[in-house]
């Protein structure tokens, strides 16, 4: 004879919640949740960022992780915090080193942030660092919301290719 639980759906629900976000990695210290740098007029600097993730995450045939990502934007909102340029000049062809994933997405992104600048679109540090650390804070929340080593980045994968981005990494 088996025993039955007694518990209600809405409270194995809760329970099944709770041991998932107990699970789950902690959020950065860094991150915010904050609606700030969730509107229109910050879309390009989200986009050229996401993108720059995107980017490396294909380059490094999926390899990134969800945890390196997280770290390379906390080094990224220190370097800003330090008062370091924010932008690198735009380069055509980066190199890849195995197991330096987390410094070449930095480099990547202040690549794009780059880019930005070139077309015209100027970011303070300070909004940069609050959009990094927003992002840092919707990571936190996909990876509550479907724990794993890369359910930022696949859901990242996801989004780009209904925005019509194509990622293919070329031979030279």
């Amino acid at each position: 004879m088996s025993k039955k639980s007694h518990m209600s759906h809405d409270q194995k629900r809760k329970a099944k919640l709770a041991k998932r976000a107990s699970l789950a990695p902690k959020p950065s210290p860094l991150a915010s949740t904050g609606r700030k740098y969730k509107n229109d007029e910050f879309v390009p600097v989200w986009f050229q960022t996401e993108l720059a993730i995107h980017e490396t995450a294909v380059v490094t045939d999926y390899k990134l992780t969800d945890a390196m990502v997280v770290t390379a934007l906390e080094k990224l909102i220190n370097v800003l915090l330090r008062g370091e340029a924010p932008a690198l000049p735009t380069v055509e062809v980066a190199q890849i080193v195995v197991g330096e994933e987390v410094e070449f997405l930095v480099s990547n992104i202040r690549r794009q942030w780059g880019i930005m600048e070139q077309e015209g679109t100027h970011v303070t540090q300070e909004d940069l660092i609050g959009v990094l650390r927003s992002l840092l804070g919707s990571i936190a929340q996909r990876r509550l919301m479907n724990p794993g080593p890369r359910s930022y980045l696949m859901f990242l994968k996801g989004f780009m290719k209904k925005q019509g981005v194509s990622v293919r990494v070329m031979d030279e």
